[in-house]
């Protein structure tokens, strides 16, 4: 689940592979169909830009999956990078809280890639096998960014990209 900051009472949810949004406070939920409503896919995984809260990314479910990105709120999407992993789905998306250009995909525990133009060209920035991925976010506690994933059952790393 997500809240736009700017907005509370617009929050996203996942779910059953599918992206939902409430605009009044989670009494009501529209679904989100990614790219459209002649074509949707299952999401498998999905993120608000913290900085610029009508950005969202999501990612299609299959390996190959496409990337998309928002720019207002989930009313329509827009393609990014294609085939950014090859044999696995995306478990994870995070989005620099300060940049909203700045993107870190993880696959289903084997890669991470990173964007710096909002996801219309990702580059391989693993370090080592993420095992079982968890959770992949961002932390800005110093003057470089770091990135962090848990991984099953209860270990977390951090790199700095």
């Amino acid at each position: 689940m997500a809240i736009n900051p700017q907005t509370p009472t617009t929050m996203y949810v996942w779910a059953s592979y599918m992206l939902y949004r409430s605009t009044d406070g989670g009494q009501s939920w529209q679904p989100l169909t990614v790219p459209n409503s002649a074509s949707p896919i299952q999401i498998a995984a999905f993120a608000p830009a913290p900085s610029q809260p009508n950005i969202i990314y999501a990612t299609g479910l299959a390996p190959f999956g496409p990337f998309y990105k928002s720019m207002d709120g989930g009313a329509t999407w827009t393609q990014g990078a294609q085939n950014v992993f090859a044999f696995s789905s995306t478990a994870a998306i995070a989005v620099d809280p300060s940049n909203a250009s700045n993107v870190w995909i993880a696959s289903d525990g084997i890669y991470v890639q990173k964007s710096t133009d909002g996801g219309a060209i990702f580059q391989d920035v693993t370090t080592l096998n993420l095992g079982n991925l968890a959770a992949l976010w961002i932390s800005l506690r110093s003057r470089r960014s770091a990135v962090s994933a848990r991984l099953l059952p209860n270990i977390c790393i951090t790199t700095t990209p």
